[in-house]
């Protein structure tokens, strides 16, 4: 009998440390899906301050700032969450930084694909002048 429960606690145990392995390699996943986007980031950046320069109408560049503003922004919470980063090693604590972890990398995930995508939008506009 003591050998069954034994086996049962020992199972039980795997199961949920397989299940924060789970949770972490999740968490890292998403930070590894859109890391390779900071390049991205810098590029649409420079490529509407580029935009930026040339504009003679003024009415135009708070619509260019505001799209600079929101990829500075992206790019800041990616370097400030990979900051942050610092796992709890006991078990309670690391679980339930990793769920709130999960939630702010899918934040910063958005954030990028976002800026990104606004200002792709823009410039493709702008370039078809």
């Amino acid at each position: 009998m003591k050998i069954m429960l034994f086996f049962v606690l020992t199972i039980i145990s795997f199961s949920a440390c397989k299940e924060k392995t789970n949770l972490e390699a999740e968490v890292m996943a998403i930070h590894d899906e859109v890391m390779p986007k900071m390049g991205a980031i810098h590029v649409a950046k420079k490529g509407l301050r580029k935009v930026l320069a040339k504009i003679e109408n003024d009415s135009l560049k708070p619509e260019i700032l505001a799209l600079i503003s929101d990829l500075e922004s992206a790019d800041e919470g990616m370097m400030s969450w990979m900051h942050k980063w610092d796992v709890p090693s006991t078990d309670p604590e690391k679980t339930e930084y990793l769920k709130k972890e999960k939630d702010k990398i899918t934040k910063v995930k958005v954030d990028m694909l976002l800026s990104l995508e606004n200002a792709h939008t823009y410039l493709s506009k702008t370039n078809k002048k």
